[in-house]
């Protein structure tokens, strides 16, 4: 699982990614709630380049992830 501070939202979502791609690993991305954005651009471009089967992007806050 890879959780991404508030601050370098891109560099350290994207830096531990290609470690678990390269591995041939599966990885669940959460960026922070504190940059909406930045989440949605996140989960459109691996949407887009990945099978949900293999790399999955959760946003929001707690309340999102408590459903």
């Amino acid at each position: 699982m890879i959780i991404a501070p508030f601050n370098y939202p891109f560099q350290l979502v994207f830096e531990p990614l290609i470690g678990a791609i390269a591995a041939g690993n599966t990885a669940i991305i959460k960026p922070s709630e504190l940059t909406p954005n930045v989440a949605r651009v996140i989960k459109r471009l691996i949407n887009e380049t990945f099978d949900c089967n293999y790399i999955e992007v959760i946003e929001g806050g707690i309340e999102k992830r408590k459903r």
